[in-house]
């Protein structure tokens, strides 16, 4: 991803605590992102 593309997503994106063995990791999730039904998940450390 491009760099605008990049902070768009994080724009959008919802994020949340991580779980169980990794709840020291984020987790950055939105839908929409390049073409209509797609979505993308990125963990954060």
């Amino acid at each position: 991803m491009s760099k605008g593309r990049e902070v768009d997503f994080f724009d959008k994106a919802k994020i949340t605590d991580g779980e169980g063995d990794l709840e020291w990791i984020r987790k950055v999730h939105a839908t929409l992102v390049s073409i209509k039904g797609d979505a993308l998940t990125q963990r954060v450390d």
